[in-house]
């Protein structure tokens, strides 16, 4: 059972970083996140707090979109045209089925977030400056994107191997190298680094975007594309505000708003932008807490994923 859990998890992978919308999406928030350096001059000292901010919010906006589309190709598409009942009608479980599609996805947004984590480090580390930035490191950067889309393309037409796939794969290679080199590089003969609470902000929200791909998947087993992205909009926005609508409400002890702020994921635990633009460290029994959180949350939307697609139908059939 573990190799055929792993074969539909693979494939699963393998199929959304081949979706040309996913890239697309990627380098968007790449390109954006590389951008932020330039406009962020002349912001009285706080050029890193508008860079890391915005970038921290792309990654967030755009995560939740790709993990909405990356669900709806694999789950819900797979339902309607049949394709799932290939996989099904030999001896796999639908519980197998399903928590590989959700480990699949969730290593695709794991990529994502681990590039546009990146991504933000490289582009903090370009705006030290409120005057002026590391000239070298930002046109390095967005020459780096381009270099991969030139790479994905001569792999394509002279080996014919898909470009989506092989710009995903230049840049696990190309941007771990460029962040180690900004890391290392000086900035007027001093040692500037990469900033490592904004590195552990960026795991924390990492964590925030996987756990919305979890939530896109389990409304994928019942949802189409349009339901699913304004469901998962829904959600967003309200775990946004729920310290807000429901937090204050539950401190002071009501019940029905305690509840419904316990079960409504909360984003602003995730976010850790605000602490460190301030200088206030994030403590590691914070850190510890919002994993065991994270597990919590993505483990009842996966049972939920379960029981929802356990009487779903499946190319016209009930196939258990």
């Amino acid at each position: 059972m573990a190799s055929v859990f792993f074969n539909i998890a693979r494939n699963t992978f393998r199929e959304c970083i081949r979706e040309p919308v996913y890239v697309v999406l990627l380098l968007l928030s790449l390109v954006l996140n590389g951008l932020m350096p330039a406009f962020a001059l002349f912001v009285f000292r706080a050029q890193e707090k508008l860079v890391r901010d915005s970038d921290m919010a792309t990654m967030m906006m755009f995560g939740m979109i790709t993990a909405v589309l990356c669900a709806s190709n694999a789950i819900h598409r797979e339902i309607k045209n049949g394709t799932a009942l290939l996989v099904l009608s030999k001896p796999i479980s639908r519980p197998l089925f399903i928590t590989a599609k959700i480990a699949g996805i969730c290593a695709v947004m794991l990529v994502y977030c681990f590039l546009c984590s990146l991504s933000t480090l490289i582009a903090v580390r370009v705006a030290v400056d409120q005057f002026r930035f590391d000239q070298v490191l930002f046109w390095g950067y967005l020459v780096l994107l381009a270099l991969g889309l030139i790479y994905a393309a001569a792999q394509n037409y002279m080996a014919k191997r898909n470009f989506t796939q092989h710009v995903v794969y230049y840049l696990l290679l190309a941007l771990p190298a460029w962040t180690a080199f900004a890391h290392f590089k000086l900035d007027q003969d001093k040692m500037v680094g990469i900033q490592s609470q904004t590195a552990i902000a960026l795991f924390l929200l990492s964590m925030a975007v996987i756990a919305m791909g979890v939530i896109s998947t389990t409304l994928s087993t019942s949802l189409n594309f349009v339901g699913n992205l304004v469901i998962s909009f829904f959600i967003f926005m309200l775990g946004l505000m729920s310290p807000y609508l429901f937090g204050l409400a539950a401190a002071k002890g009501n019940f029905i708003a305690g509840a419904v702020y316990a079960i409504i994921p909360n984003w602003q635990e995730f976010w850790m932008a605000d602490p460190i633009s301030v200088g206030t460290a994030i403590p590691g029994d914070y850190v510890f807490n919002c994993i065991i959180y994270f597990f919590n949350l993505i483990s009842i939307f996966i049972l939920a994923a379960i029981l929802l697609f356990q009487e779903r139908e499946v190319g016209g059939q009930n196939i258990r």
